[in-house]
């Protein structure tokens, strides 16, 4: 998980500066780099854009804070710790599958973190980095909000598939 997270870190990373580089060509034109029209963008980015991204992703990074406790907690109560599971856990362990048994708890709280400091740091970088009201420092600011928008991505499928699967399991524990 922390490999995947790393790796879009890098490919928004890589689209980011792709994008500047192409929109500077489109609105510089040709081989220009940082033409008058193009430079507008960082004032535009600092007086439109930049205390909402703060503002937003400051309030996600509290909201995950609070869901990350929230959702470990239950899953851990209503999953993880039942007899009913154990017996599941302990049948797959002898058939050969490996792993632990809170192993995709713990993945999950690895993503949620992760998303937590990415979406701290974007807010912080819009008070730092995006003070300076040049296209450059916009185009990171930016690139660290799309970082932060795709780990929440990530945290949203890994908690709707853990969703799933306590659902399932309540589901067939309550049958028995």
């Amino acid at each position: 998980m922390k490999a995947r997270a790393l790796l879009a870190m890098l490919a928004v990373v890589l689209i980011g500066v792709a994008a500047w580089i192409s929109a500077n060509r489109i609105v510089c034109g040709g081989g220009v780099v940082g033409c008058e029209r193009f430079s507008t963008w960082g004032q535009f980015f600092d007086t439109s854009i930049r205390a909402s991204l703060f503002s937003g992703f400051l309030t996600l990074g509290g909201f995950l804070l609070s869901l990350k406790t929230f959702i470990i907690v239950n899953m851990k109560k209503e999953v993880y710790e039942k007899k009913e599971y154990g017996e599941i856990f302990d049948a797959a362990a002898k058939r050969g599958a490996s792993g632990s048994r809170y192993g995709p708890l713990e993945d999950l709280g690895d993503v949620i973190f992760f998303a937590i400091v990415s979406c701290i740091t974007t807010a912080c970088l819009q008070m730092t980095i995006g003070l300076f009201a040049k296209a450059w420092s916009s185009a990171i600011c930016l690139a660290a909000a799309l970082y932060s928008i795709v780990m929440l991505l990530f945290v949203l499928r890994l908690i709707r598939l853990n969703l799933k699967t306590m659902f399932e399991f309540l589901d067939t524990t309550a049958h028995r």
